[in-house]
C-alpha cells in the first residue's frame, strides 16, 4: 500500500511540473533531394529570412522545388514559405530607416540654424521629415502587432489533443494520484481467499 501511495506521489510530482518557454524566431529547414520528409537532407540548412525562388510544385505533396540565392535547389515543405519577408526583417528595415531619418532632421536642423543665425526657417521641411517618421513609427507598431500574431500562432500551433493534456497536466496528475490510493485501498481491503476453497 504504501509503495503505491509513495508511486503515485511521485507521479503526481512529477506530473505537476510546469515551466514556461517560448517558441523561437529562428526556424531552421531542410533543403531536401525529393519531394518527401524522409527524403536526405541537403546540409545547410535554410532559416528565418532566407529567399527561394520556386521553380515548381509537386502534385502529390505540399513539397516545392526551390533555388536559393547561392544556387543550391532542392526541395521543401511549402508551409514554411511566405510570399513576404518575415515580420521580423521588416521591422528592422522601418527602425534603420528611423534613425536615418532622425540623423537628416538633426543634420538639416544644424544646417538650418547655423545659416540663419540659430533660428530654423525651414519649417515645411523639418514637418515633412517628421511627417516620414510617425508614418514609419506607425508602419513599425503594424509590424510589431504582426509579428506578436504569428508568434503567439506558433504557440498556438500545438495540435489540440497535446495543449489540452500539457493544460491539465496537474488534474491529470491528481487523478492519477486519487486513483492510485482507491486501487491500494481496494487491495489492502479485499476479502482473502483462503488456499483451500
Amino acid at each position: 500500500m504504501s509503495r503505491i501511495a509513495l508511486l503515485c506521489g511521485l507521479l503526481v510530482t512529477a506530473v505537476a511540473y510546469s515551466e514556461t518557454r517560448y517558441v523561437s524566431d529562428q526556424l531552421t529547414l531542410n533543403l531536401r533531394d525529393a519531394p518527401s520528409s524522409e527524403a536526405a537532407v541537403l546540409p545547410p540548412s535554410l532559416t528565418s529570412g532566407d529567399v527561394v525562388e520556386v521553380l515548381r510544385r509537386d502534385a502529390d505533396s505540399a513539397f516545392l522545388e526551390v533555388v536559393t540565392e547561392n544556387g543550391r535547389q532542392g526541395w521543401v515543405h511549402g508551409q514554411y514559405l511566405v510570399a513576404t519577408p518575415i515580420a521580423r526583417d521588416r521591422l528592422q528595415a522601418a527602425e534603420e530607416r528611423i534613425v536615418a531619418l532622425e540623423g537628416t532632421i538633426a543634420e538639416q536642423r544644424a544646417a538650418l540654424e547655423a545659416g540663419a543665425g540659430g533660428e530654423p526657417s525651414d519649417a515645411p521641411a523639418d514637418e515633412a521629415l517628421k511627417a516620414q517618421i510617425d508614418r514609419l513609427g506607425q508602419q513599425i507598431e503594424d509590424l510589431e502587432g504582426i509579428l506578436a500574431q504569428s508568434d503567439l500562432r506558433r504557440t498556438d500551433s500545438t495540435p489540440g489533443m497535446i495543449r489540452t493534456l500539457r493544460d491539465y497536466w496537474p488534474v491529470l496528475g491528481f487523478g492519477f494520484f486519487v486513483l492510485g490510493i482507491v486501487i491500494g485501498l481496494i487491495i489492502r481491503f479485499r476479502p482473502k481467499r483462503s488456499a483451500w476453497s
